[in-house]
């Protein structure tokens, strides 16, 4: 048996692990398979986001306490008790939450706002419209006027987007609690 194509083999194999061209074109495949991976990675990232976003919005402790928050935009508002300040309390807490997660919807943060904005602007806009004042009394309570940030720009930009026939409901609300927070969350 002739064994002379495995040295010619061999040789051509030498050479070819010598060119630098040839390393150039590893490199170049690594890279896009690395670029790949990232792109991949992002991807589920934003997924992961998403999915966490939903699970906040529909948890069952949320969905109640953001109920009885939005029972206050009605034409007979109920009054405000201790049990519509915990149910805001809670629900400032965890929509802070989620406007922290609102950066990962998309690769630019603007864009990824957009993408949010999209889906939830009037539950956004129409909670920090009747939360806002609650805010500021826990903010106040507390000493830590960043409590809450991520709510407070992603909920006035909501806010903001809402028609007026909208934002109207709110206001009435609005002067209500700004009334009752302060006196209700003032420290002892």
């Amino acid at each position: 048996m002739n064994w002379d194509w495995l040295g010619a083999l061999w040789d051509c194999l030498g050479k070819l692990l010598t060119d630098a061209t040839f390393w150039t074109a590893v490199g170049a495949l690594a890279t896009i398979a690395a670029a790949f991976g990232i792109y991949l990675a992002g991807v589920q990232l934003r997924f992961d986001a998403w999915l966490k976003a939903q699970e906040i919005f529909v948890d069952e402790k949320f969905t109640k306490a953001r109920g009885r928050v939005f029972r206050h935009l009605g034409s007979q508002p109920a009054s405000l008790d201790l049990e519509d300040q915990e149910a805001g309390m809670l629900v400032c807490r965890r929509l802070d939450e989620f406007c922290r997660l609102a950066p990962y919807f998309a690769i630019h943060k603007s864009k990824a706002r957009d993408v949010v904005l999209e889906v939830w602007d009037v539950p956004l806009g129409r909670l920090w419209g009747l939360l806002a004042p609650l805010v500021r009394a826990e903010r106040d309570k507390v000493d830590w006027q960043k409590k809450w940030n991520s709510f407070q720009d992603l909920g006035g930009v909501a806010l903001s987007r809402l028609s007026a026939s909208i934002r109207k409901y709110g206001y009435v609300f609005i002067r209500r609690l700004q009334r009752n927070a302060h006196s209700a969350l003032s420290p002892e």
